[in-house]
C-alpha cells in the first residue's frame, strides 16, 4: 500500500530496487486478488508474536497503509496468475522457491 516513492526506498534498502513491483495505496490490487483484512487472531495470535521476534531486526516503524490488510503472494507471467499464496495469518510465509519453479 506504499506509494511509489516509499516502495522505491524500501526495495533499495534491501538491494532489490530493480525488481518490478506494483504500488496499490488505495488497495485496488488487494481487492482484485481477493485479499481480506485480518481479524485479531490472524494478526496478533501467538504464532505471529513468536515469528515477530525474528523480524524485529528489520526495525519497527510506523505502518504504511492499512495494518489489518492481509498479504498474499502471486506469480504472474504473461498476464496469467500461475500460482498464489494467500496468508491465513500475518506470519505465514510462502515457499518462494516452489512458486518460482512454476514458471520453469
Amino acid at each position: 500500500m506504499a506509494n511509489q516513492d516509499q516502495a522505491e526506498k524500501f526495495f533499495a534498502k534491501y538491494g532489490v530496487k530493480d525488481l518490478p513491483h506494483f504500488s496499490s495505496p488505495n488497495k485496488e490490487l488487494y481487492k482484485a486478488f481477493g485479499l481480506k483484512r485480518g481479524g485479531f487472531n490472524a494478526l496478533f495470535g501467538l504464532k505471529n508474536f513468536a515469528r515477530g521476534f525474528g523480524a524485529i531486526s528489520h526495525g519497527v516503524g510506523k505502518p504504511v497503509g492499512d495494518p489489518f490488510q492481509m498479504p498474499g503472494t502471486f506469480l504472474i507471467h504473461k498476464g496469467e496468475v500461475l500460482d498464489s499464496f494467500v496468508n491465513k495469518t500475518a506470519s505465514d510465509v510462502p515457499n518462494y522457491e516452489e512458486i518460482v519453479c512454476e514458471i520453469n
